[in-house]
């Protein structure tokens, strides 16, 4: 979430050298008790580095999350501080030039949705549950057409645990998905969003 990026940079969390620091970890995570987010101090033994366990709510939802060495070295978070260390000069109002007309944005979170609202014009951001809610034409676009689909052959090695977590993720019980998607959230990578 925003909020918790801005923190980070504006605090100096440049890298993991900034996890090195126990007092500085500890000083965030002062800050996030201020706003009334709950935090877990605890230390990466292995790589000798300091991490935080956020737990906080979006939307009524509980969301946990992690500031460590992942984090910190992932490029999303990399770019953001390149651009962080570019507007760090820059103060607000800000100005933005774009086809010759001039908008004035109050702070940093007016600027980031300006921005994010220019980045979709003439997109279109459709979400599908299935194959059969796509047009005919959608559906040519995204898997018929032998010009740009792929074919992968996927071989399952241990089909009984692979029938489990289909049951699971697929089945009707909504309990044990919520429990497997809330135990298993931190371990994810690559997903499509």
């Amino acid at each position: 979430p925003y909020f918790l990026i801005n923190l980070l940079l504006e605090n100096g969390f440049q890298g993991i050298e900034s996890l090195k620091n126990k007092r500085k970890v500890q000083r965030l995570q002062e800050l996030l008790n201020e706003k009334g987010i709950i935090s877990v101090l605890s230390k990466d033994e292995e790589y000798d580095l300091f991490e935080l366990s956020i737990t906080f709510q979006v939307n009524g939802i509980k969301v946990i999350t992690r500031i460590n060495q992942d984090l910190l070295t992932s490029v999303e978070y990399k770019n953001l501080l390149k651009l962080h260390r570019d507007l760090q000069d820059k103060r607000p109002p800000f100005q933005v030039i774009s086809n010759g007309e001039i908008t004035r944005l109050e702070n940093e979170a007016k600027l980031l949705e300006f921005l994010f609202e220019r980045a979709k014009k003439g997109l279109t951001i459709q979400r599908y549950k299935g194959l059969g809610e796509m047009t005919p034409q959608q559906l040519w676009e995204t898997t018929m057409n032998p010009e740009t689909r792929y074919l992968r052959r996927v071989s399952i090695q241990d089909a009984v645990e692979a029938d489990k977590v289909f049951t699971i993720l697929m089945g009707g019980e909504v309990e044990s998905r919520r429990a497997f998607i809330e135990q298993n959230a931190l371990e994810a990578q690559n997903l499509d969003i």
